[in-house]
């Protein structure tokens, strides 16, 4: 902590080594909120000054804005991760996903349980529940909204879901945050 607030280098050692070892794995097993909390406590660690012993959540918010934040950046990569996966995988493997996804769910229903999160798909049921988000099939989810994302068989854009995301767990972060008032 000390040291990353003296030199620039030592920032960017800290930030290149310890965060990626502290969230290694996060795509397959997942990663459940004192997890995050702990990755974003990490990052913000160096901080001295008046930022020093501040509330993690809004001190992160501030310095590296939301697409930073390991609630979205971690769960973006599930999500990805997966969606590679699907895109990769041919009509029998996407058939064994689909057969697979009730117990994935009933394993996550009606609280996201992240001790029986071990893989690419757990993690992505897991992920999408976390932020409020219902995944109906492999390829067929309701955010937050009530809005239907239907994942295509081929490769395309996906700034739009990546914004959904974004802003799902911007709301969560924002409700997070208002139960510290003053910052603390």
């Amino acid at each position: 902590g000390r040291l990353c607030s003296r030199t620039s280098r030592a920032k960017r050692l800290h930030r290149q080594a310890t965060i990626p070892k502290a969230v290694w794995g996060a795509e397959v097993n997942g990663l459940a909120g004192p997890d995050i909390d702990r990755a974003r406590r990490l990052e913000v660690s160096g901080l001295h000054g008046q930022a020093a012993g501040k509330c993690a959540r809004s001190a992160h918010a501030v310095i590296h804005g939301p697409l930073m934040d390991p609630a979205y950046s971690l769960r973006w990569r599930a999500i990805r991760l997966f969606i590679e996966l699907w895109w990769d995988s041919g009509e029998d493997v996407r058939r064994e996903f689909a057969q697979a996804w009730p117990s994935f769910l009933r394993d996550h229903a009606p609280k996201v349980m992240w001790a029986r999160v071990d893989g690419a798909l757990p993690a992505l049921v897991a992920t999408l529940r976390s932020i409020g988000w219902m995944p109906v099939c492999p390829d067929l989810w309701l955010d937050h909204q009530g809005r239907r994302w239907v994942l295509p068989h081929r490769p395309c854009s996906l700034l739009v879901l990546k914004e959904a995301v974004r802003d799902a767990v911007t709301l969560e972060l924002a409700e997070a945050m208002s139960h510290h008032p003053v910052g603390d």
